[in-house]
């Protein structure tokens, strides 16, 4: 039995023991089949969801992690599916629908860190589960087992997500959904978890465990409007100076971001984006402060999150 496997199951036994039961997802075989899974291929049903969710517990005695991510901090991240993605679980009350292949997985950013799925090794499953268990639970739950290491070195063993509705009312059917969940009809029970360890001291590890706040679907239309309407409605105290001009140069870039969508110049659109538009207003966010138009660290936060899911779904069109 390999690890991914391993780690499979031990998922497993932690929410049947703290909600409901679901079943070891298998890997790279449909149950009910029999047959072998293929890798998903490019797909125009791809579907990106956005997160942002707060820090609620951080575990890293060795400081992995410098003190960079700390309970109270909001974090924000995107996660892409294909939604035609087979189920390859057997029982009829758990659909396991699994992905092999980029640019499928999750990304979540804290604290200036990127954890985020290997796209040249993508183990990514997303499960539903309806009316399962003893007693039944509904069940919303995301695991990213390959993932790229940290900027520091740090691996991150897992990304994992978990929601669970013990009225057995949040969904009808174990069907991969098009939409987000609706929080509000979820018990956020594990929340959103990431782990690793020091490769050079594997006794030496972190953990975070996060709640999401907000699930969106990500749309390239009216995106790029939609970050220009936020600039535009800021208070001229917002800016280092010149509110007015700073305003009217950003509508200008981010027309040309839109054109960019609509010519299908993803490439060119993702760089205006990041290393132009974003990087005029980032400076608290490890950005350089010298080079900020807006100086808001809260307007900051919201656009930088505005801009990165932007990003994140021009990405899946690549």
């Amino acid at each position: 039995m390999n690890m991914k496997q391993v780690l499979s199951i031990l998922v497993c036994v932690v929410i049947a023991t703290t909600a409901f039961a679901v079943a070891a997802p298998m890997i790279g075989k449909d149950e009910k089949s029999g047959e072998a899974v293929p890798p998903n291929p490019d797909s125009a049903d791809d579907i990106t969801i956005s997160i942002t969710a707060f820090v609620a517990h951080v575990d890293d005695n060795h400081n992995l992690l410098g003190g960079a991510i700390s309970v109270g901090d909001n974090i924000t991240g995107t996660y892409t599916y294909d939604s035609t993605t087979p189920d390859s679980h057997a029982a009829p009350t758990v659909g396991d629908y699994r992905h092999y292949s980029s640019p499928y997985g999750i990304t979540v950013n804290a604290g200036g860190f990127v954890f985020e799925t290997d796209p040249s090794n993508v183990d990514f499953i997303i499960e539903i589960v309806n009316d399962h268990g003893t007693p039944p639970k509904d069940g919303y739950v995301l695991a990213s087992y390959n993932n790229l290491p940290l900027s520091n070195g740090a691996t991150v063993e897992e990304i994992y997500w978990a929601l669970v509705d013990p009225t057995l009312s949040a969904v009808s059917s174990d069907d991969l959904p098009t939409e987000p969940p609706v929080l509000a009809d979820w018990d956020p029970v594990l929340g959103l978890t990431m782990k690793g360890e020091d490769p050079a001291d594997p006794g030496h590890r972190y953990f975070i465990r996060a709640y999401v706040s907000s699930a969106e679907i990500v749309s390239s239309e009216n995106s790029a409007s939609a970050i220009n309407d936020d600039i535009q409605g800021l208070p001229a105290d917002a800016f280092k100076n010149n509110p007015d001009q700073r305003k009217n140069a950003f509508s200008n870039k981010l027309d040309e971001v839109n054109a960019m969508i609509e010519a299908g110049e993803y490439h060119d659109a993702i760089n205006k984006l990041r290393h132009d538009i974003r990087a005029k207003c980032d400076g608290s966010l490890e950005g350089h402060p010298n080079n900020d138009w807006i100086t808001d660290p809260v307007a900051q936060a919201e656009l930088c999150a505005m801009i990165d899911e932007l990003i994140a779904y021009l990405e899946t069109l690549l």
